[in-house]
C-alpha cells in the first residue's frame, strides 16, 4: 500500500489525466445511451457519427495511456512520465487490452442481463424499475463475481507481458481474496456503481444534477480501480521477486589459478654430474 500511495502522490498529474479522460469517456457513453432511448429527441446523423467517433477515439487514447501508466508503474515505480511517453509504452499492450475489456465487460453485462431477466420472470413484473432492490442485488452480486479478473487481469497482462486470455488463465497463481485493501476498495466501488445505476433508473435526474452525478461517481470509480490495479501490481511484484531469486543459479566459487607444472629433472643439468 505504501508503494501505491507513493505512486499516486508523486505521479498525480498522470493520475488526474487518466481520471479526467475516463470520466469524459463515461459521460460520452451515457450521452450515447440516452440518445438511444425511445423518448429522446432525434439527433442528426452527422452529430451521432461524430459523437460515436469521438467516444471511440477517446477510449483508445485512454486505454493506451492507462496500460502505459500501469507498465511504467510496475517497472519504474513513482518515476513521472510524459503523456507521449505513456502512449509509446502503452501502444505495445493496446489491442490485447481492448480484447480483455470486451471479454470481462461482456461477461459482466451478460450475467447482469440474465440475472435481471430471471428476476423479472420470477416476480412477474414488466420492468426492472418495479424491482429496484432486486436489480441492485443482482448488479452487486455480478460485480463481486468478476472481482478477481477485473482487479488482477489488467495488472497481470502488463506486468508479465502476456495476451488477454493467458492473463485470465494466470489468475490461479494469485490469491486475490487474501488482499484486503483490494477487497475493501472494490466492494466500495461496486456498491457505488450499483447504487448509481439503480438510482438513475428510478429517479432519472436531468440537467446539471445528472451530469454532476455521472461526473462525481465516475471520477471516484476511476480512481478506485486505478488504485486497485496498482495494488495488484504490487502483489504481482512481491510474488515474482522470490521466484526470481530462487531461479538465479548459485555462483560457482572462483577456482584458484593452476600452478605451472615443475620441469622434469634432467640429470645432465645437475651440478653433481657436471662436477664429475
Amino acid at each position: 500500500m505504501t508503494r501505491t500511495f507513493d505512486i499516486l502522490k508523486t505521479r498525480w498529474p498522470e493520475v488526474a489525466l487518466l481520471v479526467g479522460l475516463q470520466t469524459g469517456v463515461m459521460m460520452l457513453v451515457d450521452q450515447i445511451m440516452a440518445a438511444g432511448l425511445p423518448d429522446a429527441p432525434k439527433q442528426p446523423s452527422a452529430v451521432a457519427f461524430m459523437l460515436g467517433f469521438g467516444t471511440m477515439s477517446f477510449f483508445i487514447v485512454l486505454l493506451t495511456l492507462y496500460v502505459g501508466f500501469l507498465r511504467t508503474a510496475y517497472v519504474e515505480g513513482n518515476r513521472p512520465y510524459e503523456p507521449l511517453q505513456l502512449l509509446r509504452v502503452g501502444r505495445h499492450f493496446l489491442w490485447r487490452a481492448v480484447r480483455l475489456v470486451f471479454i470481462i465487460l461482456g461477461a459482466h453485462d451478460a450475467l447482469v442481463a440474465a440475472g435481471i431477466a430471471v428476476a423479472m420472470i420470477a416476480t412477474r413484473v414488466e420492468s426492472p424499475r418495479d424491482i429496484p432492490a432486486l436489480v441492485f442485488s443482482i448488479r452487486l452480486a455480478v460485480l463481486i463475481a468478476v472481482m478477481k479478473p477485473l482487479s488482477f487481469c489488467p495488472s497481470i497482462m502488463v506486468a508479465r507481458d502476456v495476451m488477454a486470455l493467458p492473463s485470465i488463465a494466470l489468475l490461479r497463481e494469485y490469491r486475490g481474496f487474501a488482499n484486503w485493501p483490494i477487497i475493501v476498495i472494490y466492494l466500495g466501488a461496486a456498491v457505488l456503481n450499483a447504487g448509481v445505476s439503480v438510482a438513475g433508473q428510478l429517479y432519472k435526474p436531468v440537467g446539471a444534477s445528472r451530469y454532476a452525478t455521472i461526473g462525481i461517481s465516475n471520477s471516484l470509480l476511476s480512481l478506485a480501480f486505478l488504485t486497485i490495479h496498482l495494488i495488484a501490481l504490487g502483489a504481482i511484484h512481491a510474488a515474482e521477486s522470490p521466484a526470481a531469486e530462487e531461479s538465479e543459479p548459485e555462483s560457482e566459487p572462483e577456482s584458484e589459478p593452476e600452478s605451472e607444472p615443475e620441469p622434469a629433472w634432467d640429470p645432465s643439468t645437475s651440478d653433481r654430474f657436471n662436477r664429475q
